[in-house]
């Protein structure tokens, strides 16, 4: 026998009294092996085979909470990222029938909340932030740990950089080190005091820019107009530190920066990314190694 109550506290002073229970509601239990004529083919608690398909580095994990609501049927899980945002459903694959959809996807790095379907308990858990080998992702370079935060040269050019300049590197995925941003006070235009410990010396680089300024506002900016992907000037342009914080102490590292001379790009001089969604590509960041 167990018994349930429903029990709360409030540690306010003067409250009497300070707390409440619920009368008990009893229950009998009679431990006892599956009756006579059943066959129970999983036990509770048990691990189910799950088979992944595509290129995500995400996971499924599955385990029997009930075997006598077992259906045997296949299961499948399946993503979606409409609106921005990922949700999974469960579809009975043997009914071919839809039995939950629209289910948030947990945070990179937390354990997600079980959803149980047929005596079955389900959780999904993102890609571990990082960087990712592309011949194990395909087209996936870096999971984020938190929601995307609107700066297009962090959320696309890194994880190309990388592929496109260093893949034939010595410099493996496996190397890359965890990297801490710490951002400087700005205004709406990214003008930011010099005085501000986060601010940074910046190499600043050029695509296109021995091209025709292509806005005539470009054309102070433009200090060396040469092939490539030209060297401009190193001056205090960015708003942010970027420290290596897997060395004891964590070590200031340099930072640079690339601005892009064409139509809808940007070359002001400093660092300052648009919103993410914007037609504007002016900015990709890059750490070059410690200061």
């Amino acid at each position: 026998y167990f018994a349930v109550t429903a029990y709360s506290y409030n540690p306010t002073k003067g409250i009497v009294p300070h707390a409440l229970e619920s009368s008990p509601l009893v229950q009998k239990i009679r431990p006892q092996s599956p009756l006579s004529g059943q066959r129970f083919f999983s036990g509770a608690g048990d691990s189910l085979t799950v088979t992944h398909a595509g290129i995500s580095d995400g996971s499924v994990i599955a385990s029997v909470t009930d075997p006598s609501t077992l259906t045997g049927h296949q299961y499948q899980v399946g993503f979606d990222t409409t609106g921005g945002s990922t949700t999974w459903k469960l579809t009975d694959v043997t009914a071919s029938k839809v039995l939950i959809s629209g289910q948030g996807q947990a945070a990179a790095g937390t354990v997600p909340p079980a959803v149980v379907v047929d005596g079955i308990a389900i959780r999904t858990y993102g890609p571990p932030p990082g960087m990712k080998d592309w011949s194990v992702t395909g087209t996936r370079h870096i999971t984020w740990a938190n929601a995307n935060w609107g700066a297009e040269g962090f959320n696309g050019a890194i994880g190309n950089a990388y592929d496109q300049w260093f893949s034939s590197s010595t410099v493996t995925y496996d190397k890359l080190k965890n990297v801490e941003i710490r951002f400087a006070i700005t205004d709406t235009a990214g003008i930011f005091d010099a005085n501000d410990p986060n601010a940074s010396f910046g190499y600043r680089y050029l695509r296109a820019a021995s091209s025709p300024p292509a806005q005539p506002s470009f054309a102070q900016y433009i200090v060396n107009p040469t092939g490539g992907y030209a060297f401009q000037d190193y001056k205090k342009s960015m708003p942010l530190a970027a420290y290596d914080i897997e060395a004891n102490p964590p070590r200031r590292l340099m930072v640079g920066f690339l601005e892009n001379n064409k139509v809808n790009g940007l070359v002001d001089g400093h660092y300052w990314p648009p919103y993410y969604g914007d037609p504007v590509h002016g900015d990709n960041i890059a750490s070059t190694g410690p200061r």
